[in-house]
């Protein structure tokens, strides 16, 4: 029940999948091309997105008919964490018939990180078939995987997948929907393929490691980590151990995550500390960490 408890939360970071896809090459929004189209783009994707939502609250107030400036607006709100305001201005734009595809995609990633789970698959269902971007598949697959509806899940991640030109953030998507369920082995071999196409990303590396932990298996993959990163692993590492009652193994990941990057990395001798006075208090002796585990492949392999 730990083990499931633990991968239960991993769920969250589904939501993450939409900042994970951020990543990658964002879909082109049509209609935006306005008066000083510099100065608009500039704002939308590299200025400061609380002066973006003045610059367009501004302009709305001048010509409230335009539907970019409602767009711009709307994608300001969004890039400033203001998704209920966001939620709002793409309403008011579908409200008024100016709203595009590219419009109901972006409305259907704010609503959800809203949690308005409902309105993402009438959203998502309203897009024309011929709109298969990567983020639409992952938009509807994050949806699949709230409802528990693992076979729409596999195949939108798959979709995306298939339309990725560098699929490793999807690919690690996947694997935490699949760590969620609880099927490890088959998210860690979902991730292992996820590093195969991008070596550097630090969240599939500690992914990796954590559904390794949940299989009972707390030894660091095999692959390249700086001191920081595998720190920060075996801190993690360490972590699962605690929870499953494996102190003995806990203590040994901490202690060599204190090693790892001993001037700069102060959580896992927290953690340590605690887990001595602990044990000190209680007067527990830890079992020894079982041998290495595997959960059961329930899925199919993912193509």
């Amino acid at each position: 029940m730990v083990r499931s408890g633990i991968a239960a939360g991993f769920l969250a970071c589904v939501a993450l999948a939409l900042g994970g896809c951020a990543a990658t090459q964002p879909d082109d929004i049509a209609g935006n091309i306005i008066d000083d189209a510099r100065i608009e783009n500039l704002l939308l994707s590299a200025g400061d997105p609380d002066d973006a939502v003045q610059y367009f609250e501004k302009a709305l107030l001048q010509s409230p008919g335009r539907a970019e400036f409602r767009r711009g607006l709307a994608l300001s709100f969004a890039r400033a964490g203001r998704h209920a305001e966001a939620a709002e201005t793409y309403h008011e734009l579908i409200a008024r018939n100016q709203a595009t595809p590219e419009d109901r995609l972006d409305y259907a990633a704010v609503a959800a990180r809203l949690g308005l789970w409902d309105e993402v698959n009438t959203l998502i269902a309203g897009l024309p078939d011929q709109m298969t971007t990567v983020r639409r598949h992952l938009i509807e697959a994050i949806a699949a995987d709230h409802q528990g509806d693992w076979e729409r899940a596999d195949a939108a991640y798959a979709a995306a997948e298939a339309d990725a030109s560098g699929p490793a953030r999807v690919l690690n998507n996947w694997g935490v929907s699949l760590m969620a369920r609880g099927d490890f082995a088959l998210a860690e071999a979902t991730f292992t393929r996820a590093l195969s196409h991008d070596p550097q990303l630090f969240n599939t590396k500690n992914n990796l490691a954590m559904v390794r932990g949940l299989q009972g298996n707390f030894r660091p993959p095999s692959i390249p980590m700086s001191e920081t990163e595998r720190a920060h692993v075996l801190n993690n590492l360490g972590m699962i151990a605690m929870q499953q009652g494996q102190g003995e193994t806990a203590r040994g990941l901490l202690a060599a995550a204190i090693e790892a990057h001993p001037q700069h990395y102060t959580e896992a001798a927290s953690r340590l500390e605690a887990l001595e006075r602990s044990e000190s208090e209680s007067g527990v002796h830890w079992r020894s960490p079982p041998r290495h585990g595997h959960a059961s492949r329930t899925r199919h392999q993912p193509r």
